[in-house]
């Protein structure tokens, strides 16, 4: 049996729209095992969510990666261990297919590079920013060179840690990226090329001073603030208990704040502002998840 864990991710990270994700450690879990027929099992609370046939996504990015490499697709045994919220912008469909990829990978022995793993990944989901954290682990920057990803990876530096405010109602992505608008002016473009580069640099070098600033998006909150209500009254909040910057994760509802250095006042005065807001809002602090998919031969 093959065994998979993989980490949850928040993207964007402010201005970084469609190029900087951080991995956090929350994980999925997916074991894999050779069978006489497809199998999924799934937690009682996902049955009914997630497909157990072959339209699961995890057996999808399974026979295509199979398909890439040229090999014949197998039955599988598929168990699914679900920690990752959700159509909440963490990653869940990233993580899944990268999952998918990883275990098809090992348990055809295909020796696959990250690299290609990593192309094969973007080329599924769609978004290289999303997969990516969960791949490598730690902060990323993607880029798209033709058909290749092009991708560095980081560790954020230890004064910060990573908050997850998380709501109870979801936000399909199809529905956050449907609110963006076709086209952006020269002067958006380069106020986020700016800020971008600034929150990675800030991110790895400690310069928590810079995170709000890097945090100043044009291209993608402004337009999905609607969708999230309690959004601006969090950032508020975020930034009068001492957050160091606050952005919504992914394309949301969820929101990543940065705190630097001792956490315990932020975590109080949150928690209390949270309460006070619709839609039942859970604060976590599941901390970076310095390594990617990782694989073992066990039991479950």
């Amino acid at each position: 049996m093959i065994r998979v864990h993989v980490p949850a991710g928040t993207t964007n990270l402010g201005a970084g729209f469609d190029c900087l994700g951080l991995a956090l450690a929350l994980l999925n879990t997916i074991a894999v095992e050779e069978s006489d027929a497809l199998r999924i099992e799934l937690p009682h609370e996902d049955q009914g969510r997630i497909p157990q046939d072959e339209r699961n996504l995890v057996w999808q990015a399974m026979v295509r990666t199979w398909e890439a490499a040229g090999v014949a697709a197998r039955p599988v045994s598929i168990r699914q261990v679900n920690r990752i919220p959700m159509t909440r912008g963490l990653g869940s469909s990233a993580a899944s297919i990268v999952g998918g990829i990883v275990a098809a990978d090992r348990l055809a022995a295909l020796r696959m590079s990250i690299e290609d793993k990593l192309d094969l990944a973007a080329r599924l989901d769609g978004h290289p920013d999303n997969v990516a954290p969960a791949l490598l682990g730690g902060l990323t920057a993607v880029a798209l060179d033709g058909g290749r990803v092009r991708a560095a990876r980081a560790m954020p530096h230890p004064g910060f840690s990573f908050f997850i405010m998380i709501p109870d109602f979801e936000l399909s992505t199809r529905q956050a990226r449907a609110a963006l608008p076709g086209e952006y002016s020269r002067a958006d473009a380069v106020h986020n090329l700016t800020r971008s580069t600034l929150m990675f640099a800030s991110l790895t070098g400690g310069c928590p001073e810079n995170l709000w600033a890097a945090c100043d998006d044009r291209m993608h909150q402004p337009y999905r603030r609607a969708l999230v209500p309690g959004f601006d009254e969090i950032l508020a909040a975020a930034r009068r208990h001492g957050a160091a910057g606050a952005w919504l994760s992914g394309a949301g509802p969820a929101v990543a704040a940065a705190v630097w250095g001792d956490t315990a006042d932020f975590e109080a005065g949150m928690r209390g502002d949270l309460a006070a807001l619709p839609g039942r809002w859970s604060l976590y602090l599941p901390g970076v998840a310095a390594e990617g998919a990782m694989t073992e031969s066990s039991d479950i």
